[in-house]
């Protein structure tokens, strides 16, 4: 792009030297985050970055590094520079507190922790488990920003590297993306559906929205059978595949259940090969709400299969019917425990997702041998005035003692909740929890809640509330299927020195405060602007 363009769209507002400034900025900020330091400097202007983020001046930004990253030739600096786009994007507060997750399970698990599925996750995950040679092609059929083909061009440079995307904007970060990562991609087109070209590829990642928008028109395309675009996405990968590739598709929980059409999962058994099935819980793709699974299709593999009709020696149609039909992506990934494939509804209901395998833990310890498990009872009218705590009073581990409603009730034990208790919801959605540090009032529990009182010195209140809020605590509750007092009391949970424990409950203070600072630094810059705009 010329810099005349450049100029004219940056508005001719800024001096060189301002917008080189704000590009230092950002990539200082970059700089901390990849240093796992969450706490810049004091002579930092924070306020000036988020005027930044607030005012929208994302694309004048990656066009402002694009031109000055013609001449740079530190790695570094331009390995940085690709990190701006996703800064601005994951700068609120549920990315920050990923970033959070994220070096909670280094400190715990290690640097290798795929649980926790992002592009970059997802890439590592394949990296360790899939065979890559030289020149084969690879086909991301959604590119959106680019993440996945820059991550695995980071383990497999000699690879050739295509793909689609269906939104502008994404594609505009992409291609700054891959120039500033020296990277050759072939942009195909913009919808991987409607494409008519007949190409194989030796590896395709599919992550295509998986529901059709209802104020969408159904695509008429000869591979789209339904309202699901993400599965019409993965039949055409399978048949785009050369005689030795490998597909990874990832749809959404829904798939392959009861409620799907029956044409759909009788096409996937009887017609192509499903080599391994990755199972995710809800609420691990990306801070969503949803469940997902990665299924991996393979043309070299073949798969075992057994007649579904025992006892008849008939040669008709066959299914999977036992987990060792299933060849899993990666020994000890993943346990998916498999129940028969029906003839008559072709129902996958392999949806008990055990994710043991990945659930490495220190010291586990169940829960019954720390604490003492209470599950409320109906509150009693009484005279003792008392804050009541609900699901919605409390979250990532902070109690919002200004939202408590005082009500008044018979104190018991059933139900009061003292200081360094936990207070600990689980429903289907999530598993949150948080630790009371006030003795001043008295609190009691909601019956939908659980109180956990603890009664081991080994581990301490604070850090067993921020274990279950992490990624690691939702998988090994959620396992458990614990939604009952007795199979609470069997989750185990990772128990490490009080030292580290410490150290965990330190960082996670740190991020909270930064979390609140930069909180009220956004609310007082729109206050400040809606002060302005008045005038």
């Amino acid at each position: 792009m010329e810099i005349q363009e450049l100029e004219r769209k940056l508005g001719g507002s800024l001096s060189q030297e301002e917008r080189r400034d704000r590009l230092l900025c950002i990539a200082f900020i970059v700089y901390c985050e990849k240093q796992q330091d969450l706490s810049p400097t004091d002579s930092f202007d924070l306020s000036r970055l988020l005027e930044v983020i607030y005012e929208e001046h994302l694309r004048s930004l990656i066009q402002d590094a694009y031109m000055y990253t013609r001449n740079v030739n530190d790695p570094a600096m331009r390995r940085s520079l690709v990190d701006i786009y996703h800064l601005f994007h994951s700068y609120h507060e549920n990315e920050l507190l990923s970033c959070y997750w994220e070096l909670y399970d280094q400190l715990v698990l290690g640097e290798k922790d795929y649980r926790l599925i992002t592009e970059p996750n997802l890439c590592r995950l394949v990296s360790d488990t899939e065979s890559f040679h030289e020149d084969e092609k690879v086909l991301d059929v959604n590119i959106g920003q680019g993440r996945f083909l820059i991550t695995l061009h980071e383990h497999h440079p000699d690879l050739q590297f295509f793909g689609y995307d269906l939104n502008n904007d994404d594609l505009l970060v992409a291609r700054m993306s891959f120039y500033l990562e020296d990277m050759n991609v072939v942009i195909l087109g913009s919808d991987f559906l409607k494409d008519i070209r007949e190409e194989t590829y030796d590896f395709i990642f599919v992550n295509y929205p998986w529901q059709m928008n209802s104020s969408q028109p159904v695509l008429g395309h000869r591979y789209l059978q339904s309202d699901m675009p993400g599965y019409g996405a993965m039949i055409k990968a399978i048949n785009s595949l050369s005689e030795q590739g490998v597909a990874i598709c990832v749809s959404d929980d829904s798939f392959g259940s009861k409620a799907e059409t029956v044409n759909l999962r009788q096409e996937i058994v009887d017609q192509h090969l499903l080599s391994g099935i990755m199972a995710m819980p809800k609420g691990t793709w990306k801070w969503t709400s949803r469940g997902y699974q990665l299924l991996r299709f393979s043309r070299s593999d073949v798969i075992r299969v057994v007649d579904a009709r025992k006892g008849k020696k008939t040669k008709h149609r066959q299914s999977v019917l036992d987990l060792d039909a299933i060849k899993v992506m990666m020994n000890d990934s993943l346990a998916v425990k498999n129940k028969t494939i029906q003839e008559n509804d072709y129902s996958f209901d392999v949806l008990t997702y055990l994710y043991k395998a990945r659930l490495h833990l220190i010291h586990p310890t169940k829960l019954r041998d720390l604490c003492m498990v209470i599950k409320p009872i109906d509150l009693l009218p009484g005279k003792e005035a008392c804050f009541k705590l609900t699901a919605t009073d409390f979250d990532q581990g902070m109690i919002y003692e200004d939202q408590l409603k005082k009500d008044y009730c018979l104190i018991s034990y059933r139900y009061t909740v003292d200081e360094c208790d936990v207070v600990l919801s689980v429903n289907s959605e999530e598993v949150k929890a948080a630790c009371l540090h006030d003795d001043t009032h008295y609190y009691v529990a909601d019956e939908k809640l659980f109180i956990l009182k603890m009664t081991s010195a080994k581990l301490l209140p604070d850090y067993l509330a921020i274990f279950l809020n992490s990624s690691q605590g939702q998988i090994a509750v959620k396992m458990q299927g614990a939604y009952t007092k007795r199979k609470l009391e069997e989750v185990e949970i990772s128990v490490p020195s009080l030292e580290h424990q410490q150290a965990v409950i330190d960082r996670y203070e740190k991020l909270m405060d930064k979390r609140l600072k930069t909180m009220q630094t956004l609310y007082d810059i729109d206050l400040q602007l809606s002060a302005l705009g008045e005038k």
